[in-house]
């Protein structure tokens, strides 16, 4: 009959799958935990759908059922669906997250423990039975090293790959490390791994739930079709294209220092009595100071230095801790979850940081961003405070490493007193603080802005909120291809290199435009005068919301 409401019961038996891979995603996957939980939440409450028939030839319950929970004919789902499917997911975990707390260390984490200490404690038994003489032992020992094994590498590794087996996330990356490489020997997993919490953390609530759906849309596929061309073009490369390159210009700049430093033989030298060298040395230094810092930790930050995820982890040590003097933990959770996962999101990924509505538009643009390199640093000890112990103090440790090694090579190598040391090192880290400034807020502010609740694909999302700057040899060679002329392919790949996204550059511009998205270029002057005049809407009052028409 019209206007009758049909009500439809969804099986937990068919939705079980779906709901603890979205678990799993939320990162509620917990060995022992989940299987105390999971199973009574799923048979306790039943999904329900409501829909009101339009005709008198509605679909049966049975019908609908099997046509919402089909997975293999995936189709995107309608506004109304991925909202009551997002209330799911929320009220699920709002219960789960209670479980949680009331839970104890012995049911998160000791169970788990256990049975991994005692597979640890089965390996000299094990060994010992392959020592003797009696078969019967012999096999023994190998069933017994058979099972501790798959113990260490599959129940350790898959929840050391979700940092499951503690609290903390230094003793998580290293239990990863122990498990994930040196168990499957494969250091190419903890890596993927990482890729997929980049992306778990990007999403709002049920972005989660839809995107297997959303991938089957016209923009999904896009962004599908554009990832594997990158991805042929990335195996094609060789190592200097995909590193060596980008490492050339990082070990150029640091072969620079010695020659700036060294007094002997009218080599360029900051204690010289010659103001021209004096100058000619600060210059010098400042652009190794850009590359290395800027350069080299935006790389770092992004693991994009190498392929290797424990060199990666290093090198994000030395470039953001021990040059920048910024904590990783700030790189990674500010920039890299949040700006790169939410770009242009209003509250998350907005670019709102770099605003100081306070200030006159000549003081932003052309004086404040000379105390970048102090405001670097209290930013990054104030955010010490947020960090576990342990953590905390081994940030604090190469930050203040890295400032002593500093000091001391203006010190001891270039003969400067402690003051002259100090202004020497504010100079040369001020040099190319005012572009850096204008590039991060030129390539963002100023361009569409969405809400949480009706973001776009991703591809939709970086070709509208993301623009490239022209080449230019200099800021190319200290800030990097990925922050100047290639931004928007650095935002669709974050993991490739400078170089690779140079080289990818016409392959997504080509491809973008063909689909009728927009590539968004300017000049660095043209986006310079456009701030300038309408620094107020762009800097002080909150930027409007856009809606694209095909969200509408």
């Amino acid at each position: 009959m019209e206007g009758d409401v049909e009500e439809i019961s969804l099986s937990t038996t068919t939705d079980k799958v779906t709901l603890e891979k979205n678990l799993e995603q939320e990162g509620r996957k917990i060995g022992h935990f989940q299987d105390r939980i999971t199973e009574p939440l799923l048979r306790s409450r039943e999904l329900k759908y409501r829909k009101t028939s339009t005709d008198n030839n509605s679909t049966s319950d049975d019908d609908m059922a099997e046509k919402l929970s089909d997975n293999n004919h995936p189709r995107s789902l309608s506004e109304e669906e991925i909202e009551v499917k997002g209330k799911w997911m929320k009220e699920l975990s709002q219960m789960v997250q209670k479980e949680w707390k009331n839970s104890t260390w012995w049911e998160k984490y000791g169970i788990d423990w256990s049975i991994i200490g005692l597979a640890m404690c089965s390996l000299p038994a094990g060994l010992l039975c392959l020592g003797s003489h009696s078969s019967i032992l012999w096999v023994l020992g190998i069933i017994i090293l058979g099972l501790a094994n798959s113990v260490l590498t599959m129940k350790g590794g898959h929840m050391a790959s979700h940092r499951a087996l503690c609290a903390s996330p230094t003793f998580g990356r290293f239990w990863a490390t122990f498990f994930m490489e040196v168990g499957f020997w494969n250091p190419n997993l903890s890596r993927s791994v990482g890729v997929k919490e980049d992306n778990r953390s990007s999403g709002c609530i049920g972005f989660a739930m839809e995107a297997k759906n959303r991938l089957y849309t016209p923009g999904g596929k896009w962004m599908k079709e554009l990832s594997q061309m990158v991805q042929k073009e990335w195996k094609n490369s060789t190592w200097w294209e995909k590193y060596g390159i980008d490492w050339s210009i990082i070990g150029l700049a640091m072969c620079s220092l010695p020659a700036v430093h060294y007094q002997q033989r009218g080599l360029l030298c900051l204690g010289s009595h010659s103001s021209i060298l004096w100058v000619l040395g600060i210059i010098i230094l400042g652009l190794a100071n850009s590359v290395l810092t800027m350069k080299g930790g935006h790389m770092a930050s992004h693991r994009a230095l190498c392929a290797s995820p424990t060199f990666g982890r290093f090198w994000a040590t030395f470039f953001m801790e021990g040059c920048s003097f910024l904590p990783v933990p700030v790189g990674d959770q500010g920039h890299v979850k949040l700006h790169h996962g939410h770009t242009n999101i209003i509250g998350l990924g907005d670019s709102s940081i770099w605003k100081a509505p306070r200030l006159s538009c000549g003081i932003y643009m052309f004086v404040a961003p000379l105390a970048l390199p102090i405001l670097t640093i209290v930013v990054g000890l104030q955010s010490l405070k947020d960090f576990p112990y342990l953590q905390a103090l081994q940030s604090l440790s190469c930050i203040s490493l890295g400032l002593f090694c500093h000091l001391q090579l203006f010190i001891q190598v270039s003969g400067l007193g402690i003051w002259s040391a100090l202004g020497c090192m504010f100079l040369t880290r001020t040099l190319l603080s005012i572009p850096f400034i204008h590039v991060n807020i030129f390539q963002h502010i100023g361009l569409p802005m969405f809400s949480s609740s009706q973001r776009p694909l991703r591809l939709q999302l970086m070709t509208h909120c993301v623009l490239n700057l022209p080449r230019n040899f200099l800021l190319d060679w200290t800030f990097g291809h990925a922050i100047i002329s290639c931004h928007l392919e650095h935002h669709l790949f974050p993991h490739l290199s400078d170089h690779m996204c140079l080289k990818v550059k016409p392959l997504v511009s080509k491809f973008v435009q063909s689909h009728n998205l927009p590539y968004q270029e300017d000049t660095y002057v043209s986006r310079l005068q456009l701030f300038l005049t309408r620094y107020k809407e762009f800097m002080v009052l909150a930027p409007p919301i856009t809606q694209l028409a095909e969200l509408r």
